[in-house]
């Protein structure tokens, strides 16, 4: 189980960077289906009902993460729960990017 786990915290984060980039997708699609250019207020909401439950798991996932990242810290054993922290930084970050790919 201790050696699965820093796989299954990636996986949250990647799963729910997923969820993220398909509330885009749909948004732009209903934007692309109405003939609009610009986003309106209900895109905001739309998106927001969309990604929620993902946002929310990653915060919590990530927010745990780093207090064992802590921990490890404080104990002063090896770095590495900051090395997956970074993947997940790194999944986030290509996830906002291809967010903004598919938004233009």
């Amino acid at each position: 189980m201790r050696r699965s786990l820093p796989a299954t915290y990636l996986a949250i984060n990647v799963a729910c960077a997923l969820v993220m980039l398909a509330a885009v997708h749909h948004v732009t699609s209903v934007m692309a289906l109405e003939q609009r250019t610009v986003a309106d207020g209900v895109d905001g909401i739309t998106f927001f009902t969309d990604s929620a439950i993902a946002w929310g798991i990653a915060a919590l996932a990530n927010v745990v993460w780093i207090c064992l990242a802590l921990i490890d810290l404080v104990r002063r054993r090896r770095g590495q729960a900051f090395w997956w922290l970074g993947g997940a930084v790194a999944v986030w970050g290509v996830a906002f990017l291809a967010g903004r790919v598919i938004a233009n």
